[in-house]
């Protein structure tokens, strides 16, 4: 009986953590950025820092995609007013921005949108002047990832021989 018990046991220890992996791989990202002003489709974001925060421009040539831009820019700034002890994944842009790679980063900021020529420029700002440079270096990490920079290209693929 104790054999059994801890095979058991044993097995449970192994097997949690590969289970909790699974469930939060299907998790984070779901929403494969659908509020984020930069993965508007064949948007260009430009990054600049400023005296007190980083200032993030998106645009597009395209007028809906403008509009969509925008669009998505005033809901980044209606979640970073969102309570951060309340934070719900639910698909609607109110998860707190922690796990995400949207290059406005909601966590500990205040956000601020404007509209500019083809698109709009999100300030972020840090709560606390001492995580300043931790922003910035988090908004070009993801940004980083977002466009692909550092990942390694995949071969290319050899031309069939006739």
């Amino acid at each position: 009986m104790r054999t059994w018990l801890g095979v058991a046991a044993l097995g449970l220890m192994v097997g949690t953590p590969a289970a909790w992996a699974k469930e939060a791989a299907a998790t984070v990202g779901g929403g494969h950025m659908q509020h984020c002003p930069s993965s508007v489709a064949g948007a260009k974001t430009e990054i600049k820092d400023s005296k007190d925060g980083i200032e993030i421009t998106v645009t597009s040539t395209d007028a809906a995609k403008t509009e969509d831009i925008r669009k998505r820019a005033k809901h980044m700034v209606d979640s970073a007013k969102s309570d951060p002890t309340a934070v719900v994944h639910n698909g609607e842009g109110h998860g707190g921005g922690g796990l995400g790679l949207c290059e406005v980063v909601l966590k500990d900021t205040t956000v601020t949108s404007e509209d500019v020529d083809g698109g709009s420029k999100i300030t972020v700002k840090p709560t606390k002047a001492v995580d300043l440079e931790w922003l910035k270096k988090e908004t070009r990490s993801r940004h980083a990832a977002n466009s692909g920079a550092g990942k390694k290209k995949a071969p290319a693929a050899k031309a069939a021989t006739p």
